[in-house]
Formats: C-alpha cells, structure tokens, sequence
C-alpha cells in the first residue's frame, strides 16, 4: 500500500458559497470511492460556516483566499493556514474547481505544493498542470456543469459516482433573531438583488414589480436579502416598491441567511450562492441570469421547484416572464 492510499485526503474548494454548494457531489464521490480515509476540506473562509452546517468533511480548513490582495496582514494568516494543512500530512490534496487565471493557477499550485501532499489532481488548465501528478483534461469537460465538472476532478482523484446529494437542512434548530419579522398571512417572497460580479445584476426596479405583483395577487410578504456590502441593493429595491418589505440586506450571518431561506414560499434571485443554498434546501426559486450559463451554473433543485430565466447578451430578462414563473410555482405550492 502506497502512503498516498494510507494518508488523509485534502479536499481543496476555496472558490464562492455557491461553489461549494455544488461541490456536494464530487465530495461525496470522494468519500465513496475512498473509505476509511480521512477527509478535510479546504473553503473560502467566508464559506466555512455553511461548510460545517453540510458536515462535508471529518476537519473543515477555512484559507483566506479574498483577503490575499488586502495586504501583508492577510499572507500571515495564509502562510499560517498553509502550515496547518501542512501539519495534517496529506497524501492526496485535490482541487475541485478550475482555475479560472493564470495567476489563480500559480497561486493554486503553490498552495498544493505547499500542502506537502505527493499526490496531486486538479483541472490541468491555465498552467496548474505542472503542478499536478494527475491532471484532468479540460477538453474533457467541456459542456458540463460546474458539479459535474467537480465530480470528474474527484472521479479523477480516486473517487466514485454516489448518487445526488439530499437536501440540506438549513434551519437553525432554536430559530434564529429574524424570525418574527418572517411571520404573518400569505406565501413569504424573499429577493436576493445582490451578487459578486456586477454584470449578473437585475434592476432593483425589476424586482420591485414582481415583489409588488405577488403582493396584490397572493398577499404574499417581501423579505429582501443579501450579505454585507449588498446593503445599497436592498435599499434600492425597497425604494422602488409600492408594498411593503422587511429588508434584511447586511444584517444575516450566513447561518442566519440559510435558517431564512428555509422560511420562504419562493425565492426571486439572481446568479448568486445564496440561490444555490436555497437549491440544495429544496426551496422553491426563479433565478434571473444575466452573464453567466446557467447550463453551466444553474441551480441543481427540486424539479420542477427551480425555474431558470436567461438573455441573450445585451439583452435582459423581463419582470412580466419572472412574475408569470414565480405566479406558476406559488399556485402549484398551493396545490401541493
């Protein structure tokens, strides 16, 4: 036996919360086809929170990876990140998403190197491949959906198709500050304006008439979501409404946001992780994508629950087609 068959194994997935949302599979894949062995894994340290609600792994590694560029104090708390994994004496250090630059490959590859782990998989694309003992093609994945694309990397590693993941329980079990604010007739609409790439963006206008459609057809209550820094986002669709809404953009930890993605009746949002946790905890969603595939990066929810409304380049997506989906999926929800 090979001291790569023995050693623990070093899942790395440092890209965004939704990333490591539909990373599910692939880490799954990698316990089936490796058991027996220990697992930890490597997130975004914004993510490690919902990382240990997953309970994705035997150890959970948070590695400042956006803080990287804010200065000397941050490659401290990486360099010390680097030491620890170090420490755990990985055989196999296995990264899950692609590079999507050159320089996100180098400092990917270091990091790997770094880990101490002699072996090494990855995506073999942008310059990572040098880095790796065993690469995976991209010519390979083309086409494929951002999970997919995970699970190969982990088949790839060792692992083993285990099937799709279950739902994923959000709710806090002792509830959670906000609650009372979620109370009250009709079905409860969140809005997640807010996204990390500004060309994903939907007009606060936009989603201020679909929150005032819903309202006057179904009663239903507005709740606007986001994280910290999305504050101005929430306020704006607020502004533009003519219902009225509680807006919780910038004041949810992200235990907190996942605990009031499980209140909703519907999810009106972007290309976003929170739509992706909303996806994985089984909550009806109409996602608005403008700038990004969703054949590629889609919410992978319940059938029928998810619905994916996209443009043309240049183009956008219309308030009048997502209030005619969300009115489908509340009048179903109402069936059910």
């Amino acid at each position: 036996m090979t001291h790569e068959a023995r050693g623990p194994v070093l899942a790395v997935l440092v890209a965004g919360i939704g990333d490591l949302v539909l990373g599910r599979d692939a880490l799954r894949a990698l316990r089936a086809g490796l058991p027996g062995r220990e697992m930890h894994l490597v997130v975004n340290a914004q993510a490690l929170p919902l990382a240990r609600v997953m309970a994705l792994a035997d150890g959970l590694h948070g590695f400042p990876i956006r803080e990287l560029r804010s200065g000397p104090g941050a490659l401290g708390r990486a360099l010390g990140a680097v030491a620890g994994l170090r420490r755990l004496g990985p055989a196999l250090a296995v990264n899950l998403y692609p590079p999507a630059s050159r320089a996100g490959a180098l400092r990917m590859g270091l990091l790997l190197r770094a880990t101490g782990a002699p072996g090494r998989v990855g995506v073999a694309a942008l310059g990572l491949g040098p880095w790796l003992t065993r690469g995976v093609a991209p010519a390979e994945l083309a086409g494929l959906h951002a999970a997919r694309v995970m699970e190969r990397v982990a088949l790839a590693a060792g692992g083993v198709p285990a099937g799709p993941a279950g739902p994923v329980d959000l709710a806090l079990a002792g509830g959670c500050r906000h609650d009372a604010l979620l109370g009250g007739g009709g079905p409860l609409v969140g809005l997640n304006p807010g996204t990390d790439q500004p060309g994903k963006r939907w007009a606060p206008g936009a989603f201020a008439a679909v929150a005032d459609a819903l309202a006057r057809e179904f009663g239903a209550r507005a709740v606007i979501l986001g994280g910290p820094g999305e504050e101005a986002a929430g306020r704006a669709v607020a502004g533009a409404m003519t219902s009225r809404a509680a807006v919780l953009t910038g004041r949810m930890t992200l235990a907190e946001l996942g605990h009031v993605l499980t209140r909703l009746d519907l999810l009106v949002t972007t290309d976003s992780g929170p739509m992706h946790m909303a996806a994985a905890a089984g909550v009806p969603l109409v996602a608005v994508f403008r700038g990004s595939d969703p054949a590629r990066f889609g919410p992978l929810g319940v059938p029928g629950r998810c619905r994916t409304l996209a443009c043309a380049p240049g183009g956008d997506v219309s308030a009048r087609a997502v209030i005619a989906a969300s009115r489908d999926i509340l009048l179903a929800g109402r069936a059910e």
